[in-house]
């Protein structure tokens, strides 16, 4: 368990015990609590439709594939979560890395520029391995992400369509996946918080699982966040 999880427990442990208030608890969780590099995919890695790559940045991260630097920051405008996948990434990519959820370097390792620029800005970051490549079609000159998967088969992946991944196990799907469960206390810390970011009281609010949120959804931690603000406002 995480000292950021037992904190948490013990969290709802004071409300239980009568210590504080749901409104109390959600004021003292921690700047960053259940953020993107601290979440991982409730994903069975040996089935057979998953692909591992190399973890190079932990977290989960999901969103729609996009092939080059320069329409990251635009697809992000435009409110979408992004994937940035590509080769490998160079110094002028950081405003498209910064506006990814998370960077799939299809060349590179653990000591690549994507991998430690990554880390640094609290991204997930996957590297591809050797069953992940671009194509190309020769007529119309589209990419596409050829990835082999561990029943054999091949998956193709066009730009636009939708993966996941988690950069701690090195985890890759197509579509969105859900997320894996820190356990009960962590479910009604989450369940407060969207009571409160919806502007209703805490109080015997349904705990709300980490289970049913997606890798494509906004993180869990964005919610704690709404709940705090609309605490102090």
């Amino acid at each position: 368990m995480s000292r950021e999880v037992a904190a948490l427990r013990d969290l709802v442990a004071q409300v239980e015990r009568g210590e504080r208030t749901p409104r109390d608890a959600i004021l003292a969780l921690p700047a960053g609590t259940l953020g993107p590099t601290k979440l991982s995919l409730d994903v069975d890695p040996s089935l057979p439709n998953v692909y591992r790559g190399v973890p190079a940045g932990p977290g989960v991260a999901g969103g729609k594939l996009v092939f080059r630097p320069e329409d990251a920051a635009r697809e992000a405008s435009l409110r979408n979560a992004v994937l940035l996948v590509v080769e490998e990434t160079f110094p002028e990519d950081i405003a498209a890395m910064t506006a990814s959820r998370g960077i799939v370097a299809v060349r590179g390792g653990l000591t690549g520029h994507a991998a430690i620029v990554s880390r640094g800005l609290g991204r997930p970051c996957l590297c591809g391995g050797s069953g992940m490549s671009f194509t190309e079609d020769p007529a119309t000159r589209a990419r596409a992400l050829r990835i082999e998967l561990l029943n054999g088969q091949v998956l193709v992946l066009r730009e636009g369509e939708i993966a996941s991944f988690d950069g701690g196990t090195g985890v890759f799907v197509a579509g969105a996946a859900p997320l894996r469960s820190f356990g009960a206390e962590v479910d009604t810390l989450l369940g407060w918080a969207t009571a409160i970011a919806q502007g209703a009281a805490p109080e015997g609010a349904a705990p709300r699982a980490l289970t049913s949120f997606q890798s494509t959804d906004a993180p869990p931690g964005e919610v704690m966040e709404r709940a705090k603000k609309a605490l102090a406002a």
